[in-house]
């Protein structure tokens, strides 16, 4: 009875000064017992699509209209980054990371939407750093399974190969893997960490 009156007190609270209550993280997806979070999501997303930004485009920030599409991209990412951390040999270089992150940030300097879903997902610089090498493990995996898949299918056009997502390796990682999606990970919920 005592815990029910708290939180009622603490219901009472946040509804009399007009403040809602904010949740900083959750869970939304598992791979392989490997568990991430919305923040994980939005953090990758974030990155990735600052890099494959086309000049003069905007950076698409995670909101609800786009969340399932981010995440079922972060699914398909995250199953090729386990893929490439279990074979090894796709670790890339401070060159390579270098040159990614002048690119991230060349695309996001001025960007009014990118520094504030930055800040309200307290993105730091060493985290940037962690998810470029992850796109770039990501990105050297995907081109080395699509010279396989051209070696091994002369007859599809190099464009449509690079086109194409729902090739067969990447199924074929799909169906080896256990994936759960957590109660409610379909669904967008605005996230901040304390203090943002």
């Amino acid at each position: 009875m005592l815990q029910l009156l708290k939180k009622i007190s603490i219901a009472v609270l946040f509804a009399s000064t007009g403040v809602a209550a904010q949740i900083s993280d959750r869970l939304v997806l598992e791979i392989n017992n490997t568990p991430y979070t919305q923040r994980q999501v939005e953090i990758y997303s974030l990155v990735k699509a600052a890099l494959d930004a086309k000049p003069g485009t905007t950076v698409a920030v995670t909101d609800a209209k786009n969340w399932q599409d981010h995440l079922e991209g972060f699914r398909r990412d995250m199953l090729i980054e386990q893929e490439a951390s279990r074979l090894g040999g796709f670790n890339t270089t401070e060159q390579m990371q270098q040159k990614a992150a002048e690119i991230y940030v060349q695309k996001t300097a001025g960007n009014a939407a990118v520094k504030a879903a930055a800040e309200r997902l307290a993105l730091s610089p060493a985290g940037v750093a962690r998810i470029l090498a992850t796109v770039l493990r990501v990105e050297g995996l995907r081109r080395s399974k699509q010279r396989q898949d051209a070696i091994n299918d002369s007859s599809t056009t190099r464009q449509q190969r690079q086109n194409s997502e729902d090739t067969a390796w990447l199924d074929d990682l799909a169906n080896r893997a256990s994936i759960r999606y957590y109660k409610g990970a379909l669904s967008y919920e605005t996230i901040a960490f304390p203090g943002n």
